[in-house]
């Protein structure tokens, strides 16, 4: 089950996904959601002043592609969070304003395979002056509910 879900306070947004198992992990599964946690933990590494949102999504997509599923990334790698849940910057190949310290936004990785899977792992994370603080502290571990 993939949960994407928010609140607002005083007009600032959060924009969260997580995506859970009921009663168990198949194994081909289980390999497609740790490619999905490795590039969540690759952009968030990645994120800081002076880099692009160019370079994070072209790194982000590139290991989901070494991973195998290539065919499977569905969208850019997230966006920018504030007064509104999408608003800039755009986290995409193309786009190569750098990253500057105080900007929120969302690394939300992600890979579908219709009819059978979806995973995505969002963050909302803040660009500080020497890299980035995840503002979300939900596990990003698989889990297993039900």
């Amino acid at each position: 089950m993939l949960f994407d879900f928010g609140a607002t306070l005083n007009g600032y947004s959060a924009d969260i996904t997580r995506t859970y198992f009921c009663e168990e992990i198949p194994q081909e599964h289980r390999a497609f959601y740790e490619a999905v946690q490795e590039a969540n933990r690759l952009g968030r590494d990645m994120t800081a002043p002076g880099v692009t949102p160019h370079e994070l999504d072209t790194a982000v997509q590139r290991a989901l592609s070494d991973a195998g599923f290539a065919a499977d990334i569905r969208h850019k790698l997230g966006h920018g969070l504030g007064l509104d849940i999408h608003e800039a910057p755009q986290l995409m190949r193309g786009n190569h304003a750098p990253l500057e310290a105080g900007m929120v936004i969302t690394i939300e990785p992600g890979l579908y395979r219709p009819g059978v899977l979806g995973v995505r792992i969002e963050d909302d994370v803040l660009v500080t002056e020497d890299g980035a603080r995840s503002l979300t502290q939900l596990p990003r571990d698989p889990q297993v509910i039900g």
